[in-house]
């Protein structure tokens, strides 16, 4: 029984990269229009951590933000002035950081030697 085992374990691991490698895609041929579906390749975890991360706000601004929310919850300022404020400063914080971004990938490019010809 074991050997049966053994047997089938490659043959399931190469369908399945077999699987991996093709995608599965599902053709539709009408006289004017030919439709092509395709299974949609889902991220791994690692790609979603990475844009998790980069979407959640640096310790810095959590704790604006919270204090944001504790004066509203105190009532020390009311809470339409206090969600102004902070959507106020997250569009200026992603402006600021798309340009320091694009800052940085100028730069980078500008190291690169360009091949002479």
């Amino acid at each position: 029984m074991p050997t049966k085992a053994r047997t089938r374990q490659p043959a399931t691991e190469a369908r399945r990269t077999r699987e991996r490698e093709t995608p599965r895609t599902a053709k539709v041929d009408l006289p004017f229009v030919t439709a092509e579906f395709r299974v949609p390749q889902l991220p791994n975890r690692e790609d979603m951590a990475e844009t998790a991360r980069s979407l959640m706000p640096s310790a810095r601004e959590a704790a604006y933000y919270g204090g944001l929310m504790l004066l509203a919850a105190f009532e020390m300022i009311e809470w339409p002035v206090a969600a102004a404020i902070g959507v106020g400063a997250a569009v200026l914080g992603r402006g600021h950081d798309r340009g320091e971004r694009e800052e940085h990938e100028a730069a980078a490019h500008a190291r690169v030697p360009t091949p002479r010809q």
